[in-house]
């Protein structure tokens, strides 16, 4: 999932990705399976250069929210996030982040 839509798969973080997966069927006994089958996901296209974070976590939000929808058909129809579905994130993440802030009572 690219939001920036590059659609270059780097390959040393795929041969990392590879690796990482077969420690983890050693270690946990897992055989068969094949090679991974990579695929490029469409997803909603950010406009500008520096939404990339809200982008994910809006991925991220709406598959967590949606856990039977397939990811690879999940987004064919959203091309891009509206300003207000950006801004809307925002407030979330930051009243979310504020509930972890300490309050200094002796500033007042």
């Amino acid at each position: 999932m690219d939001s920036l839509n590059w659609i270059q798969i780097d390959p040393g973080m795929k041969d990392i990705v590879e690796l990482a997966l077969k420690m983890f069927k050693a270690q946990k006994g897992i055989k068969g399976r094949k090679n991974i089958n990579w695929k490029v996901v469409k997803c909603p296209l950010q406009e500008g250069t520096v939404e990339c974070g809200y982008y994910v976590m809006k991925y991220m939000k709406e598959i967590i929210n949606d856990p039977n929808c397939s990811i690879i058909t999940k987004f064919k129809e959203k091309a891009t996030y509206t300003q207000h579905e950006i801004d809307a994130l925002r407030i979330e993440w930051a009243e979310y982040v504020d509930d972890f802030i300490p309050i200094d009572e002796t500033l007042d």
